[in-house]
């Protein structure tokens, strides 16, 4: 195990950006979410009352847009729990700020790294 270890300030910024990241995938799935659910209710709702459907046919569609609904759901949760790599989190700042030169992306993986390959 590596001994290094990053400077807390560093680490609580990387851990804020990751919650924030978290947060606006969410936000971004969720709304999608709430646009695709409500083009389909209207479409269906156009549908049955041009066509005047049965019964079954309108219990259906009705499970279908569930099944859509719980699809979304699930999409959300799971955009939600996704855990983001420091790594990744300082190549993302790095992107914006190239004048790091990748020295945050080194001193993460330093941190990050074994000693399994030292024997």
């Amino acid at each position: 195990m590596s001994t290094l270890t990053l400077p807390s300030t560093l680490r609580d910024k990387l851990t804020e950006l990751a919650r924030r990241l978290a947060r606006l995938r969410l936000l971004r799935r969720a709304a999608g979410m709430v646009a695709v659910l409500a083009l389909t209710a209207v479409v269906a709702l156009l549908v049955d009352s041009l066509l005047d459907l049965p019964r079954i046919a309108r219990g259906l569609i009705g499970l279908v847009w569930l099944g859509v609904a719980a699809w979304g759901l699930i999409r959300c949760y799971r955009d939600w729990r996704k855990k983001d790599e420091a790594e990744s989190l300082a190549a993302l700042i790095e992107s914006t700020y190239p004048n790091l030169a990748e020295r945050l992306t080194t001193a993460v993986e330093l941190t990050e790294a074994t000693d399994a390959a030292h024997g």
